[in-house]
């Protein structure tokens, strides 16, 4: 187990150095099926959180802290997140912050690790993973305000409680449990007890590890180097709440890449997760499939979050800016107008109507009805890279 979070460091220290491959991972789908959150250091080296639309355009910055923030989960009504800040160490502890990116609030306080938290369905407690007394990581439970912290767990010997994750239903915590670089999925009562393993303990090198339920409970997906043994790439798997009937998704052994952190979609209907085939090892998109692993397509990279609406210095720009009547977006020359789509939205992300056309050197607009104010837009050229920018209008 100690290796494997080595490894996980690694990646997260690989990712920040090198920035013309930025890493975009651990996404989590809101339960209004409307957004993906997710981490990415591609601004200034640093992960923080962002949103997007479902389909990877619309995105935006949500936190403007100066704090490492990783493996963020929703709240049940979608309103707020929490997630670990700082990697893997004694400085990382937990936060939890609306979706808007207000009200930023440090829930644990110490000098010790407090780390990969996640919220109970009743959204009243945080689940999540911890050092305190022990040797090793152990799970606990607080009240969702950070009060009323108690330990769940407390195995005796060298092993790894670990990424604690509350079922639909809130009648189990499943969390990894491992020796070494061995972990496997184990599932408990929410006080701690009755443990029975959902996959089997596995051998040196061969690991399980974050975990996701689609919306009903009655499936996991997971990733596993089932295929491929110690340091080698991950696979997307998924399989019943009870462990049975595995499901390989992603196939790193034909070249698809390491793929890793998946979750469902609100209705079930998709999974959405980081892979590296694109990039360097270890510097990961995220990638839309079927939750039967078909059509596969990439979402986000480093081409879309080449331009932050929280940022000035846009890719795209519409002229004139304030828009009165008619604008004009330059985008170069391109060799077919049909390879792409214009996409226009109101601050809450929803797609506004908007009478355009696009030619061979770029997209003329015509404001018509739309009422004074800022409308964030998006240019998608082959479905595959995606720009923004913003056009106000008086």
């Amino acid at each position: 187990m100690k290796k494997f979070i080595l490894l996980l460091l690694t990646l997260i220290t690989l990712s920040v150095s090198a920035q013309e491959s930025c890493t975009n991972f651990f996404p989590v789908a809101s339960p209004d099926g409307n957004y993906i959150y997710f981490s990415s250091n591609h601004t200034d080296g640093v992960y923080h959180l962002y949103r997007s639309n479902v389909d990877g355009l619309n995105i935006v910055r949500v936190t403007n802290s100066d704090l490492v923030e990783l493996y963020a989960r929703l709240s049940p009504d979608g309103t707020k997140l929490v997630f670990q800040a700082g990697s893997y160490g004694a400085a990382a502890e937990i936060y939890i912050v609306d979706t808007d990116g207000s009200n930023l609030t440090r829930l644990t306080d110490n000098t010790v690790y407090d780390g990969m938290p996640g919220f109970s369905p009743d959204g009243t407690k945080i689940v999540f993973d911890a050092w305190d007394d022990s040797n090793f990581p152990e799970i606990f439970i607080m009240d969702v305000d950070g009060n009323n912290r108690v330990q769940l767990t407390n195995k005796t010997g060298a092993y790894w409680q670990s990424s604690p994750l509350f079922n639909p239903s809130g009648t189990r915590i499943y969390f990894l449990e491992g020796f070494n670089a061995d972990n496997h999925i184990v599932s408990m009562n929410p006080e701690g007890s009755d443990w029975i393993d959902i996959t089997s303990p596995n051998e040196f090198g061969y690991t399980e590890s974050y975990l996701n339920f689609n919306p009903d409970g009655s499936k996991l997906v997971f990733t596993t180097t089932e295929w491929n043994g110690y340091n080698g790439p991950f696979d997307v798997v998924t399989c019943n709440a009870d462990g049975s009937e595995w499901e390989r998704l992603t196939f790193s052994t034909d070249g698809e890449g390491s793929s890793y952190s998946a979750c469902f979609s609100a209705d079930g209907s998709k999974l959405f997760f980081g892979n590296d085939k694109l990039t360097e090892q270890f510097m990961f998109d995220i990638y839309v499939m079927d939750s039967d692993g078909s059509n596969k397509n990439r979402l986000i990279s480093c081409n879309n979050l080449g331009v932050d609406l929280n940022e000035t210095n846009q890719l795209f720009t519409c002229y004139p800016n304030p828009l009165k009547t008619n604008g004009f977006i330059k985008t170069g020359h391109i060799d077919n107008p049909r390879d792409v789509s214009f996409l226009l939205f109101d601050l809450t992300g929803k797609s506004v109507s908007v009478d355009y056309s696009i030619t061979s050197e770029g997209i003329s607009i015509k404001r018509g009805g739309l009422p004074p104010g800022v409308y964030p837009f998006a240019v998608k050229i082959k479905s595959l890279e995606s720009y923004t920018g913003k056009i106000v209008i008086e």
